[in-house]
């Protein structure tokens, strides 16, 4: 078979794995189908990491997470650039074909055994660095995990792009409880911070399995001039946003770890997971839903601003009241989580909840920008938001993680409103429109934190008693309905449900 009969079989084997003309029919069905299926599964998700942080917690030391904290700080920002952004070019780009893919596979293949490489040389530069030589080999296992990375950076972008959320939510479930058992077991059997890592490289190859086994598309050879040159220079400038928001979002935790130590980093970075835990829970189902469902209507704009507001208010409306309560009940539910060695965390925990709903209020800016393919608007929203922590960090660092953690609080109560009406400039949707349209569900829930926060006797509620409990859902819950007081929120959710259960208006 010649070369060019070869890749015609491909393009024809493959095609569906491209074509999204079938979507458009029932397109918001299939967001609300699809992201109610990725909730169960982020439920999952959420309940195996919350279960697997309060074990872990009480058999490892602070220090034993302050340790991996420290390497994955500094790895992580290499691990930015194993997708390149190359996985949201394929799920934006409005037409794909298999040669495109293909190339791109081996880009984001190549890039990730690089960065093993880079990766393993960094590691006694870390351990120089912190003065502590355990870093070589915590640096060199985290090195190992990069290997899987770039071989499904494609196949998660064409399960997004075919709106496949039921396979996505499936694999996401499976991987991360795998992982979880596994760093379990090792803690039970003493292998301390090491469980920590187990966890990290058993849902790394969990993951790789079960994606080649969803996705039956198979890369072809890497094409010349095929037409990949505006994707990877899309996913150059969202490569360099992240690099931008990794660098506002862990030069704290690199800095804290070297002036404060790793008990002070352990206590920062742990409070900071807590926090972002019930956040990016959702995020992760709405994004996944909101960027290809909004790139498919990126050409009508009325539609794509009503599509832009109802997923914003829809992420409000489940995800403030828990963050609201978890605010209001700092000190019992670092008791309950962490233990009471924990409690150092209490102020800092307050200012990164806070933080937490601030960039709540803002999620749709990177929906917007990423879906309508502006990657220079997201570079230089990356820019300006990087420079202002970057300062906040420096201001705060001297008074230690709480410090830091306020500082940044200031930094994101500024610059949040800056970037909602960047966003909203590039959808074309007025300010007087979204205040309108979210008002009533931002207000509501800004005014409980805000009286909740005063009360004095939320730090004695012992959440593991019946009342104590009850009191804790009774003010999320509040949370979650004083969303609902605007009529448009109310309206949403009825469709929504209408549509997960496949009933048409």
């Amino acid at each position: 078979m010649t070369d060019a009969a070869a890749t015609e079989t491909s393009r024809d084997r493959y095609a569906h794995h491209f074509d999204t003309a079938h979507l458009e029919g029932d397109l918001r069905g299939r967001s609300a189908r699809g992201g109610a299926m990725m909730f169960v599964g982020q439920i999952t998700k959420f309940s195996v990491r919350m279960g697997s942080t309060m074990i872990l917690a009480r058999l490892l030391a602070p220090s034993d997470f302050g340790l991996v904290a420290a390497v994955t700080s500094v790895t992580g920002f290499v691990a930015i650039f194993k997708d390149a952004g190359l996985s949201h070019a394929t799920v934006q780009k409005e037409t794909v074909n298999h040669a495109q893919v293909s190339t791109l596979f081996w880009i984001n293949v190549g890039l990730s055994l690089a960065l093993t490489l880079v990766v393993a040389a960094l590691s006694p530069v870390l351990a120089t660095f912190y003065s502590d030589p355990r870093l070589v080999w915590i640096t060199l296992a985290v090195a190992g995990t990069f290997s899987f990375a770039g071989v499904t950076v494609q196949h998660h972008a064409l399960l997004r792009r075919q709106m496949r959320f039921r396979a996505l939510a499936i694999i996401e479930a499976i991987s991360f409880t795998g992982g979880a058992l596994i760093g379990i077991a090792m803690a039970y059997a003493g292998l301390g911070y090491w469980s920590l890592l187990g966890i990290s490289g058993g849902t790394a190859l969990i993951n790789a399995i079960a994606v080649w086994i969803a996705c039956d598309w198979r890369p072809g050879p890497p094409k010349r001039g095929c037409g990949v040159g505006s994707m990877v220079k899309f996913g150059g400038h969202l490569s360099l946003a992240t690099v931008m928001d990794y660098m506002a979002s862990n030069v704290d935790n690199i800095l804290i770890g070297r002036v404060w130590g790793p008990a002070a980093l352990g206590l920062y970075s742990k409070a900071y997971g807590i926090i972002l835990l019930p956040l990016s829970q959702m995020d992760g189902v709405v994004s996944a839903v909101a960027l290809p469902g909004l790139a498919r209507l990126q050409s009508e704009r009325e539609r794509f601003a009503r599509a832009l507001l109802r997923m914003q208010r829809l992420i409000l409306v489940p995800s403030i009241g828990p963050l609201v309560a978890i605010a209001i009940f700092a000190e019992p539910v670092i008791r309950v989580m962490l233990g009471d060695q924990w409690l150092e965390a209490d102020i800092m925990f307050r200012a990164l909840t806070s933080i937490a709903i601030v960039q709540l209020y803002a999620r749709f800016v990177g929906w917007t920008l990423v879906s309508l393919g502006k990657s220079q608007w997201v570079v230089r929203v990356a820019i300006g938001g990087s420079t202002l922590a970057l300062v906040a960090i420096a201001v705060g660092l001297p008074w230690g993680p709480e410090g830091v953690a306020i500082g940044l609080l200031i930094i994101n109560l500024f610059w949040n409103p800056v970037i909602m009406c960047i966003a909203l400039r590039a959808a074309e949707i007025s300010v007087w429109r979204f205040v309108k349209e979210l008002g009533p569900v931002i207000a509501p829930p800004s005014v409980l934190l805000i009286v909740g926060v005063q009360l004095p006797g939320a730090s004695s509620v012992d959440l593991l008693t019946p009342m104590g409990f009850l009191i804790f859902c009774g003010v999320a819950l509040l949370g979650v309905g004083s969303t609902l007081v605007g009529r448009a929120a109310r309206e949403d959710l009825v469709t929504a449900i209408r549509d997960i259960r496949g009933r048409k208006k």
